[in-house]
């Protein structure tokens, strides 16, 4: 096999489920220490694309997920808090919306019969329902500058 085989012989061996949230759809594959001429299995992981680029593009909690890559032994890329901040939410709102998501909707979902749900899944339907709200986002805007000044 030639190195642009890899992506077909990590999915083979790993299998097509993302590492990291265990999503089965748009799965790319990682070269966990950043270099993509070292195609050894050991450096590969199959993520899901929304895994694969939070890891690039240094989301907050990139630590955290490389923990979880099992491979992993250094971080293949910098990680800044500081570069993440006006990208990302804010730890306490992160931290409440999973709050939210365990208290409240997984128990819910449960009840109504809907389980194993994947946390992407649980986002994507967030991120529509506040699209479906957008005209609420210019005033909720000014309150939250308002609360931070």
């Amino acid at each position: 096999m030639g190195k642009s085989d890899y992506r077909e012989r990590c999915l083979k061996a790993k299998g097509e489920q993302c590492t990291i949230c265990d999503a089965t759809e748009d799965i790319v594959v990682h070269h966990v220490d950043g270099d993509r001429e070292n195609n050894s299995l050991g450096n590969l992981e199959p993520l899901c694309q929304e895994c694969h680029m939070r890891i690039h593009n240094y989301h907050p909690e990139y630590e955290v997920w490389w923990r979880e890559l099992p491979a992993a032994e250094t971080p293949a890329f910098p990680y800044s808090e500081v570069a993440q901040k006006p990208f990302y939410a804010r730890g306490k709102t992160w931290d409440e919306l999973e709050e939210a998501i365990e208290e409240e909707i997984l128990p819910e979902l449960r009840e109504k019969g809907i389980v194993n749900v994947q946390k992407r899944e649980l986002h994507t339907v967030l991120l529509e329902m506040a699209t479906d709200k957008m005209d609420q986002f210019p005033e909720r805007l000014k309150e939250k500058r308002r609360e931070m000044a």
